[in-house]
């Protein structure tokens, strides 16, 4: 346990890791013990956490999964997560357009802050299992919600999804993310691959995009670091 202990600090000392530019600066974590959890009873913790704030809902989430979505937090709290920039795209339409989305390559640390008052922390993350602490009612919630807003927060990438002229666009757009061939989006979405090629052609004419690859490439590019159709965005990341 000691030894399990220790890479638990680690891991959030680590937190750093978050992106490269993040400071190494450790929030902490309480006294309560790491104990091991199944994927299942970590989703719903973490749901619980969400369901428990009343102003404010800070996250850091490494993956997209079925559970992303579950367990959100009520209307009218401030939601802030930090996604991995691979699942960018795939986060937004769990979260859904209230939440405050930037990106980041995160390590496998998943956070949740509730109110600056509940902390909910996982490491170890695998599919199936991951060692969890839960933290209430001390100062390691409000000190680790301090390390978010003032560096984790401004030094992750700004995000804005590629525009979509229609809610089929938008699915066609997840589907090139996800690498889906045109048949397969067009099974998931209940209409012909025709439809679906018409609908990569026009977004591929808005961007500029001379093959399939180039364009799952600027669709990337743009959905993880925060650009326009237009143009992408400099980094938000400040290094130094």
């Amino acid at each position: 346990m000691d030894e399990l202990y220790g890479q638990l600090r680690s891991a959030v000392a680590r937190l750093s890791g978050l992106t490269e530019a993040l400071d190494g600066a450790a929030p902490a974590v309480g006294r309560a013990t790491p104990r091991p959890a199944t994927a299942e009873q970590i989703d719903g913790v973490f749901a619980t956490v969400a369901g428990s704030a009343r102003l404010e809902l800070l996250e850091v989430r490494p993956e997209v999964h079925s559970g992303l979505g579950a367990g959100g937090p009520r209307s009218g709290v401030r939601h802030r997560a930090i996604v991995d920039s691979g699942v960018a795209h795939a986060a937004r339409g769990a979260l859904g357009t209230v939440a405050e989305i930037r990106t980041a390559a995160l390590l496998p640390v998943r956070v949740a802050i509730a109110d600056r008052d509940v902390l909910a922390l996982a490491v170890a993350l695998t599919e199936t299992t991951g060692w969890l602490v839960t933290d209430r009612h001390t100062d390691a919630a409000a000190r680790t919600a301090v390390r978010f807003a003032d560096s984790w927060w401004p030094r992750a990438h700004r995000y804005a999804p590629v525009a979509a002229e229609s809610g089929t666009e938008a699915a066609v757009i997840d589907g090139l993310l996800q690498g889906l061939t045109d048949e397969s989006v067009a099974l998931r979405l209940g209409v012909t691959p025709r439809t679906v090629r018409r609908h990569v052609a026009a977004v591929s004419a808005r961007l500029g995009a001379v093959s399939r690859f180039q364009l799952g490439v600027l669709i990337g590019q743009r959905a993880a670091r925060g650009g326009s159709p237009a143009a992408a965005e400099p980094d938000a990341v400040g290094h130094g």
